[in-house]
C-alpha cells in the first residue's frame, strides 16, 4: 500500500511538471512572436523615416500631389489656348456713339452762343451766327468727333428757343412750322460751324 501511494504521488508530480513546462514554452513562444511583430513594425517605420544618409521617407500624399500637378498644369495650358483661340469681340458701349456728358457741355455752350449772338446788333440771324461761331470754336479745340452730340444739342437749343419765342403761337396750334424751321436752322448752323472748325484743325495738324 505504501508503494502504491508513492507511485501515485510521483505520477501526479510528473504531470504537474509537464503542465508547468508546457506553460513556460507557450509563454516564451508568445513573447518571441510579439517581439518579432514589434521588430517588423519598427523596421517598417525605420524604412519610412528619413535615415539621414540621403534617403527620404516614403510619403503617399507626396506621390499623389506630384501626380496631380501635371494634370493641373495641363488644364491651365488648355484654358490659355482656348482663350487665345477664342475670337476677341470688342465691347462697344453707349459712350462710343453718344456721350451724355459731351451733350450737356455742348448744350450749355450753344445756349450761351445763341444768347450772345442775339445780343449782337445784327438785323437778322444774330443768334444763328452765335451758334456757328461756338460750334466752329468747339471743332477747332476738340480732337474727337462729336457730330451726334452736336446735332442733338443744336436741335435742343433750336426747339427751346423757338418755343420760348413763339409760345403763344405754339399753344394756339399754328406755330409748329416755326418750331421746325428754328430747329432746322439751328442744327444747320451748328453742323456747318463744327465741320469747318474740324477741317481747320485737320489742316493745321497736317502742316505741323
Amino acid at each position: 500500500m505504501a508503494g502504491e501511494s508513492e507511485e501515485t504521488i510521483s505520477e501526479s508530480r510528473s504531470t504537474e511538471e509537464l503542465l508547468a513546462e508546457t506553460e513556460d514554452l507557450l509563454s516564451e513562444t508568445g513573447g518571441a512572436s510579439g517581439a518579432g511583430a514589434s521588430g517588423r513594425a519598427d523596421s517598417h517605420a525605420g524604412r519610412s523615416r528619413d535615415t539621414g544618409d540621403g534617403r527620404t521617407s516614403t510619403d503617399p500624399d507626396a506621390g499623389r500631389s506630384a501626380d496631380a500637378s501635371p494634370s493641373t498644369g495641363a488644364a491651365t495650358t488648355d484654358r490659355s489656348w482656348l482663350s487665345r483661340l477664342r475670337p476677341s469681340v470688342p465691347t462697344v458701349g453707349l459712350s462710343s456713339y453718344f456721350s451724355p456728358r459731351a451733350f450737356v457741355g455742348l448744350l450749355v455752350a450753344l445756349g450761351v452762343g445763341y444768347v450772345g449772338g442775339g445780343m449782337v446788333p445784327i438785323p437778322f440771324g444774330g443768334s444763328l451766327l452765335g451758334l456757328f461761331v461756338v460750334a466752329f470754336v468747339i471743332g477747332v479745340a476738340t480732337s474727337k468727333r462729336r457730330y451726334t452730340e452736336m446735332t442733338a444739342a443744336g436741335s435742343a437749343v433750336g426747339a427751346l428757343t423757338a418755343l420760348a419765342s413763339y409760345l403763344p403761337l405754339v399753344l394756339g396750334g399754328v406755330g409748329d412750322r416755326i418750331v421746325l424751321v428754328g430747329v432746322g436752322a439751328s442744327v444747320l448752323a451748328c453742323l456747318i460751324g463744327y465741320y469747318f472748325g474740324r477741317d481747320l484743325r485737320d489742316g493745321l495738324s497736317r502742316e505741323v
